[in-house]
């Protein structure tokens, strides 16, 4: 017998009222689920230990986890604060209010706030997660593009809402203050802490470009077009653009033109790496089929390979795993190196792991291993609707996470499966349509001995809930 364990509701009432006033005071708004509460143990079944928590939270502004804190916005729109809360109980750990409407974008250990681009005086803002102190601001709207630990690249936009007008590299001293170190215009597709890699159009001419960490141009490679460049992918030294009807594969080590093909095949962002290869997606839903361009780094050359509808590499295992969909419906299909199929099974694939990936069609989940055999199947019921988990990369109307377990949110809640048998651990149910699970589950600060929990993002509120 699957053991089940139900977690009801997680204070929602109580949340629901302090979301509504934004006056509230913290430590009332804050709701632990008490058939969890008590002193934590380290025992091996983390669903018996695990505390559950709820919070309120903007349902405008998306959560974040970031800095070993739960960063959630909170208030009225035009007075809003930003709230690092505690992933092991929810209390709040710091607090800051900022003169304007916020919108959070992260990468590393940075947090980006910007006012609207609207707002009669938009700014942005740098913010130190752990802390909530303001590291550095600009009059423009920006966006975190890329940190390591001592510099990141932010997008600042122009304030007339015509796009991006300049990258700034950000550099911090030994007291974590932030400061500009160089600006140029373009669009920041890569950053390894010691390169930055561009992308721009100066009038008719599409440049890709490489610069040190001090500004220093290290390769700038130009050509005439009035169809833009377009970044696809990088992998093994490479990456790989599209200019005009050419597709490239330049060194990032000097910019040489590595292997060329027609860009002929309505090439999408679906990319995938494999050893010494990059798979592209190419074909248009719908269209008169599709197939994988492949570049071969170690031989330096592109290959076409024609499939059967318009293909969206997911996942390598050996081959590509490749996404089809058309009007016959959604299919996923195993390759191997040479490209000839191995399997073929109805459905999305929405994860993989060690053991295979995970297979999600109509209202059933399935777990399938390398050789398309079923491993387990189940039946989530936590969506609407008769098909609640078809189209689930498209729509997003159902969200499946995996960590140390596989996590299924919906309309109707949330369950959680042992990825290696589909043993069922926690279901919750209560918490209102579950809008977007974390995509960083587990922090990235030492897990609670209380165990593993996933953070999810309903309208008005956040929850802490086991796995």
């Amino acid at each position: 017998m699957r053991r089940r364990r139900f977690l009801r509701g997680v204070g929602v009432t109580a949340v629901a009222a302090a979301a509504g006033c934004g006056a509230a005071d913290e430590s009332q708004t804050r709701t632990v689920n008490p058939a969890l509460a008590g002193t934590p143990t380290q025992s091996s079944t983390p669903t018996a230990t695990a505390t559950a928590w709820a919070a309120p939270a903007s349902a405008v502004v998306p959560a974040v986890l970031l800095g070993g804190h739960v960063v959630v916005s909170r208030g009225p729109p035009e007075a809003p604060r930003v709230v690092g809360l505690d992933p092991a109980d929810g209390s709040v750990d710091w607090r800051r209010e900022y003169d304007a409407p916020v919108r959070a974008d992260t990468d590393g250990r940075l947090l980006g706030l910007s006012s609207e681009i609207a707002a009669d005086e938009p700014f942005g803002t740098l913010v130190d997660p752990e802390t909530g102190r303001r590291l550095w601001r600009t009059d423009a709207v920006l966006g975190v593009e890329a940190t390591t630990a001592t510099r990141a690249v932010v997008e600042l936009w122009r304030t007339d809402g015509r796009g991006p007008d300049r990258n700034a590299v950000l550099e911090a001293d030994g007291l974590g203050d932030w400061g500009p170190v160089w600006r140029v215009r373009g669009d920041p597709r890569l950053f390894d802490g010691d390169r930055l890699y561009l992308t721009r159009m100066d009038g008719r001419v599409a440049t890709v470009e490489a610069r040190t960490t001090d500004g220093t141009v290290v390769w700038r490679r130009g050509w005439e077009t009035t169809a833009g460049v377009a970044w696809l992918g990088h992998h093994d030294g490479h990456c790989v653009v599209a200019v005009g009807d050419t597709v490239r594969a330049l060194s990032l080590s000097d910019g040489e033109t590595r292997a060329r093909a027609s860009n002929r095949f309505g090439l999408d962002a679906a990319v995938v790496a494999g050893e010494e290869r990059l798979y592209l997606g190419a074909g248009v839903p719908g269209g008169d089929g599709g197939g994988l361009l492949v570049l071969d780094t170690a031989g330096g050359r592109f290959d076409w390979q024609p499939l059967e509808a318009a293909a969206r590499p997911v996942a390598v295992r050996d081959g590509p795993v490749v996404q089809f969909v058309d009007e016959r419906g959604r299919w996923v299909a195993s390759y191997d190196r040479s490209l000839s199929r191995r399997w073929r099974r109805g459905g999305t694939a929405v994860a993989e792991d060690d053991l295979g990936l995970y297979l999600a069609a109509g209202r059933r989940l399935a777990a399938v291993d390398d050789g398309g055999e079923v491993r387990w199947r189940v039946t989530p019921e936590v969506g609407s609707g008769s098909a609640p988990l078809d189209g689930l990369r498209e729509r997003e109307a159902t969200r499946v996470r995996l960590g140390p377990a596989l996590v299924v949110a919906g309309s109707r809640g949330m369950v959680s499966y042992d990825p290696r048998d589909g043993t069922e651990r926690v279901r919750a149910e209560g918490l209102g349509p579950v809008r977007r699970v974390l995509p960083r589950q587990w922090l990235d600060r030492p897990t609670p001995p209380s165990g593993d929990r996933v953070v999810l993002v309903t309208g008005g509120a956040v929850h802490a809930v086991p796995v």
